[in-house]
């Protein structure tokens, strides 16, 4: 990025259905968010 500000992510993740409950992680540099994989 050339400016420092917010930012938005979207993140479409396609699982099998037994997956759903778990956790997935988005790493960047020195931050990491986490969540569940819910249906859709």
């Amino acid at each position: 990025m050339a400016n420092a500000g917010t930012v938005e992510i979207t993140l479409d993740y396609t699982c099998p259905l037994p997956a759903v409950g778990s956790t997935i992680t988005l790493t960047f540099q020195d931050v990491t968010l986490a969540g569940e994989v819910s249906p859709g």
